[in-house]
């Protein structure tokens, strides 16, 4: 029933997808399938950020990121820590993000979780971006994001390789450094 959730995400259904989710749950609580109710969970944070709900979308990661540690579930605590840093980034909290990413990004870099690696580098580089405008801060990020691209382009996953450029394209926005940003373009 999640997949037709996020089929409902995806095409734009936010109300569908949230009462595919929901009802998803209401299954799973019956089971006790921790596994499943934790992806409703994500699915139902994603539709309140979609909405613009963000602190309501933070309280159900939490309760995915606390069921998924619970069945030790770590390509899925790497999942919700990743979409709990993207949506703190929306907020503007910039340290707990950086620390919800970094969290990510050592538990993908222990479980050897290939997937998300792309995209928590590249929020990540993103977040310390915002954070700070300070030169050592930029170099952090052009770290991250030199990684970033690295891995999405060996997985050749064209979204993330797409994703890891515009990071690339904002440091050197923020850097003044005009010309180098439209030579990614």
């Amino acid at each position: 029933m999640n997949n037709i959730g996020h089929v409902h995400l995806d095409m734009g259904n936010y109300s569908q997808a949230l009462k595919t989710f929901e009802q998803s749950l209401d299954t799973q609580q019956e089971s006790e399938n921790k596994y499943v109710m934790a992806t409703s969970f994500n699915g139902i944070s994603k539709v309140h950020r979609y909405f613009g709900n963000l602190d309501k979308a933070i309280q159900f990661q939490d309760k995915t990121e606390k069921m998924a540690r619970n069945i030790n579930a770590k390509e899925l605590i790497a999942q919700s820590l990743n979409v709990k840093g993207e949506i703190l980034l929306e907020m503007a909290d910039f340290d707990t993000a950086i620390a919800s990413l970094k969290e990510s990004l050592e538990i993908c870099e222990e479980a050897t979780l290939k997937s998300d690696l792309p995209s928590t580098l590249t929020l990540l580089a993103q977040a310390i971006m915002r954070k700070s405008s300070e030169n050592k801060n930029r170099k952090e990020a052009e770290k991250y994001l030199k990684e970033a691209l690295k891995t999405a382009q060996n997985s050749k996953e064209k979204k993330a390789i797409c994703t890891a450029l515009l990071g690339y394209i904002e440091l050197h926005h923020l850097q003044k450094q005009y010309k180098k940003a439209k030579k990614i373009c």
